[in-house]
């Protein structure tokens, strides 16, 4: 069985076009088993439901931001390795600084 027919993606974003964007992208690279969550908070309990291989999310959310997304499943055993690709329209040194220290600090 080919690897996208098995590869596992959560799309996280509060706002619904960009969501389906990306899972339209996704569709047309022929990965199928994608889900979708409008916030990090119902990605928590989504990952919990039904683990995925691959989280891709928002920056800018309200509650819940995609770093603050990405420390939660960073902190816990079973979403440490979930592969992670925060996406963003802010050009800020800050935003790269924050999720690689995340990222060290869960590898240390």
């Amino acid at each position: 069985m080919p690897l996208r027919d098995q590869l596992r993606i959560l799309v996280v974003d509060d706002m619904s076009t960009s969501r389906g964007l990306m899972t339209q992208a996704l569709d047309a690279m022929g990965l199928r088993h994608v889900r979708v969550a409008a916030d990090g908070q119902s990605a928590i309990v989504a990952l919990e439901r039904e683990p995925s291989h691959l989280v891709i999310s928002d920056y800018n959310m309200p509650g819940m931001d995609g770093l603050r997304l990405l420390q939660a499943l960073r902190t816990e055993a079973r979403t440490r390795g979930i592969g992670f690709i925060l996406i963003t329209g802010r050009a800020e040194a800050e935003i790269i600084q924050c999720s690689d220290a995340i990222c060290v600090r869960c590898v240390e």
